[in-house]
């Protein structure tokens, strides 16, 4: 019976940390897509202002999205141990 309440809390716990890591990366995902299209848009405006025959033009994207644990992970996990093994 333990194993099973165990693994109920475990799966509760990563089910609030993916959700959290999923929200985090689409935020930081939104972010650096709206960057990329205000920076390319002021590019192409800048582009057809000085345009010529011999214009090349060169985009260059660079995304980094960085993950973090949701803090909460550890405070609901040594919850419900403390909760399990002391009630």
């Amino acid at each position: 019976m333990r194993i099973i309440i165990n693994k109920c809390i475990q799966s509760t716990i990563n089910r609030v940390h993916t959700t959290s890591s999923t929200a985090i990366t689409a935020a930081a995902t939104g972010s650096a897509n709206a960057t990329a299209t205000a920076t390319a848009t002021t590019n192409a405006t800048a582009l057809t202002t000085t345009a010529t025959t011999t214009n090349t033009y060169t985009t260059t994207t660079t995304t980094t999205t960085t993950t973090t644990k949701n803090p909460n992970y550890y405070y609901y996990y040594y919850y419900y141990y403390y909760y399990y093994y002391y009630y």
